[in-house]
């Protein structure tokens, strides 16, 4: 039996939905195995790390994708990748200001939603886009 991406994708997205992150990004990441090349697969998993408030792991992804739109021409896709990945960076905490606990950017959405704190608690394997 063929793996069904469609259907794995939509599995992720119900997990997603029930607070179930990181089950909902081991899906993923069993999605992006199965299919390196295929960059709408490789969005959407980006998407739902970002979404999880993992900014530096989705951005992986997003370079990936916007690498092999740039190398085949496309370059307006590359460039709204590109985008992602400046919004993205922006919310990484990795990004502070000097001398500051706080992000040099105001993050967006709520902090305290119910789906950011299930991300938070998601464990934090690195990314195999590394």
């Amino acid at each position: 039996m063929a793996f069904d991406r469609e259907k794995a994708f939509a599995n992720a997205e119900r997990l997603f939905k029930q607070a179930k992150a990181r089950e909902a990004i081991d899906e993923c990441r069993r999605i992006a195995d199965d299919a390196p090349r295929d960059l709408l697969v490789l969005n959407r998993v980006g998407d739902l790390l970002a979404r999880c408030g993992r900014p530096v792991e989705a951005i992986g992804y997003y370079e990936k994708i916007a690498e092999q739109f740039s190398a085949s021409g496309f370059y307006p896709k590359a460039i709204a990748i590109l985008k992602k990945i400046v919004i993205s960076s922006r919310s990484s905490p990795a990004r502070r200001a000097p001398g500051s606990s706080r992000p040099r950017t105001p993050t967006r959405g709520p902090s305290s939603s119910p789906t950011r704190a299930a991300c938070t608690s998601a464990s934090s394997r690195p990314s195999p886009m590394s």
